[in-house]
């Protein structure tokens, strides 16, 4: 995912509550699940049985990166597939992946967490991965290899959403030279979602369960994602050949070419 806020700060090993010379001489045993895991001086917490690791806690521990937090990553179509992935895979599995638990944020099966760790930070993920399967049973090579797999399509993903935001900056820029003001932006992403979709940037939020003022483009796929950016491209290249000035004609040409683009994926 680019720089995943890699921690520049001199990273505090995991423990268990131990110095790192009593560690060496007395590994604990798998049984203490009250030591918890901690990381940059934050404890990140797991369940009596040790099967759930805290979300909120590993987003705190890499430094709370904006716009990465639980709910955001698990929305993400890697993500629904590695936990689509592991519903499959664990067998006998008889609690939820995920859980929410109030105050104490998000909790999620320990094979998740990793994934989320190497999402948050490099550091993070070795760090937890280490001392997690060190204390831990499980199938490491299970783990790693849907984690990469995750981490592959996430990383796909933000290219994706960068691109897209370059592309949607550029866009901007045109309507501006176009005499769009006010709510004129709205009104022509509006159109061009209508013109594909038939649907509106807050039916659309709601149909995706989104909040009202969510980052729409942060939550759609890679598909949805090239068809707005093509759907832009057309409408910004016909806004200058044919010069259209103003709110509503930019907003119409946004609409009717986002029409083209509805055809063309609808054939």
């Amino acid at each position: 995912m680019g720089d995943k806020n890699i921690m520049t700060k001199k990273q505090i090993p995991l423990s268990f509550g131990k110095s790192q010379a009593e560690s060496k001489n007395s590994e604990p045993k798998p049984e203490n699940r009250d030591k918890g895991l901690a990381f940059g001086g934050v404890t990140i917490r797991e369940d009596k049985d040790g099967g759930m690791i805290s979300l909120t806690d590993l987003w705190k521990a890499a430094g709370k990166p904006k716009n990465q937090q639980p709910a955001q990553w698990l929305r993400l179509p890697g993500t629904e597939r590695l936990t689509e992935a592991l519903k499959k895979q664990i067998v006998g599995l008889s609690l939820n992946l995920i859980k929410s638990r109030g105050r104490l944020g998000t909790f999620a099966h320990w094979q998740l967490a990793l994934a989320y760790a190497k999402y948050l930070s490099p550091e993070l993920h070795l760090h937890v991965n280490e001392i997690y399967m060190r204390y831990r049973s499980g199938d490491v090579t299970l783990a790693e290899e849907i984690l990469d797999k995750a981490a592959e399509e996430n990383m796909e993903l933000s290219v994706k959403q960068a691109l897209s935001t370059l592309n949607r900056n550029e866009f901007i820029g045109i309507l501006k030279c176009h005499e769009v003001c006010g709510f004129g932006f709205a009104q022509c992403t509006n159109c061009t979602y209508k013109g594909i979709w038939d649907r509106t940037a807050a039916q659309i939020r709601k149909n995706k369960k989104l909040p009202a003022k969510a980052n729409l483009r942060k939550n759609m796929d890679t598909d949805e994602l090239v068809t707005v950016m093509f759907a832009e491209m057309l409408a910004k290249n016909d806004i200058k050949k044919r010069d259209v000035r103003g709110n509503t004609p930019c907003a119409d040409a946004c609409f009717q070419n986002a029409l083209k683009v509805r055809k063309v994926i609808g054939d």
